[in-house]
């Protein structure tokens, strides 16, 4: 962006320039600090006092203190983020959605300017950070990600008035509303459908043959819907081999959940924890110090050599799908409910999402219940 060196009217002396957007701004040390919005200011007085009074900390590499006590974006950033290292600690929340948190309020850093005050924030700000939400580094986002990122921002607002820091939540503007519906739905249909075919997982079991602790990772993902927490943070106390069953709950939520497991499946979990003691405290897809089978994406890495032995080569297929093939397939009884407990839904709205098939055969049981509501049994005879 470009930085003008322009200063008030007869004031050569003026240490402070104009950056492009209007604002007072300063370079120091290489960087550029921004001091209040020129129309708001437009002789830069306000501007100035800030500037002298957290000069000497920033000459001397020094995070400055705000004038008046303001709270600047970096500030409530960092609080907010705080906030939610408690959150995880307490189990509120998992590692996943801290990281992707702090991903998102990285970005929304850098558009707005960290040492920019909150209450300074204006629709135009948000609009700005909107257009870096829309863009990855391999170009355009997509609408999905771009909404999710909106909505993270949001609740930094949300939250902060909750905390009492701000009395109140800025003006976004209408262009830092979510995607529009249809915008989304557009882009789904755009993409490939994220599900594995039978003859999908069946080349993928086939190929893990050799791999106990893989092939049992994606049984559980095909029989109950695990996902890759799921698999990685695993305890002997979620299943019981015995009877058959799993429940798990979902870490997001701590959803109950609840699910049949396959004989083969459980013969699957016996093979990976053949020869260790367990406890119900134990990792069932451990590292060999006991620790869970999470460090660096080991699952997402290990499963991407997998399906290229499995011949699989739609972009962007992952160990996730399992879950969408297996509530497609399971949906088809009918029973959204059964199938929301399996995988820990919070709402049928939600598994339906996971839904990219309705099998004829459902559909002409639907048209022959309500004709049998409308005419009778036809066996019985027509009203």
């Amino acid at each position: 962006m470009a930085h003008s060196s322009s200063r008030p009217a007869g004031r050569k002396d003026f240490p402070l320039g104009r950056h492009s957007k209007g604002l007072w701004v300063k370079k120091v040390r290489g960087r550029f600090y921004y001091f209040g919005r020129i129309e708001d200011d437009p002789d830069g007085q306000k501007a100035l006092a800030t500037w002298l009074e957290q000069k000497d900390d920033l000459l001397a590499g020094r995070k400055p203190r705000q004038a008046g006590g303001r709270l600047t974006v970096e500030d409530a950033c960092n609080h907010y983020l705080d906030h939610l290292e408690d959150q995880k600690v307490l189990g509120n929340i998992g590692q996943r959605w801290y990281e992707d948190n702090r991903r998102t309020l990285g970005v929304f850093l850098e558009s707005v300017g960290r040492h920019w005050s909150v209450e300074g924030l204006r629709p135009e700000d948000f609009a700005d950070a909107a257009k870096r939400f829309h863009k990855t580094l391999k170009g355009k986002a997509s609408p999905v990600t771009a909404q999710t990122h909106i909505v993270r921002v949001r609740g930094l607002f949300n939250w902060l008035v909750k905390e009492g820091m701000i009395s109140r939540v800025p003006a976004f503007g209408s262009r830092f509303d979510a995607p529009k519906l249809e915008v989304i739905e557009r882009h789904k249909d755009s993409r490939p459908v994220r599900y594995f075919s039978r003859r999908q997982v069946r080349s993928l079991l086939r190929v893990t043959k050799d791999d106990p602790r893989m092939r049992a990772a994606i049984l559980l993902a095909i029989n109950v819907g695990c996902q890759n927490t799921d698999v990685e943070t695993l305890q002997f106390r979620h299943i019981d081999l015995k009877r058959g069953w799993y429940f798990q709950p979902r870490n997001k939520k701590a959803k109950k959940r609840r699910a049949k497991l396959w004989p083969r499946t459980v013969a699957a979990l016996r093979k990976v924890l053949a020869g260790r003691e367990v406890e119900p405290e134990t990792f069932v897809f451990a590292n060999a110090d006991g620790t869970p089978w999470r460090g660096r994406n080991q699952l997402a890495k290990k499963f991407k050599t997998v399906k290229v032995a499995a011949g699989i080569t739609t972009a962007g297929a992952g160990f996730q799908w399992l879950r969408h093939s297996f509530i497609t397939e399971a949906s088809q009884g009918g029973d959204l409910v059964a199938v929301q407990l399996a995988c820990g839904h919070a709402a049928r709205s939600v598994t339906q999402n996971y839904i990219h098939k309705v099998y004829d055969p459902r559909l002409e049981a639907v048209a022959a219940l309500v004709e049998t509501w409308l005419v009778g049994d036809k066996t019985g005879g027509a009203e």
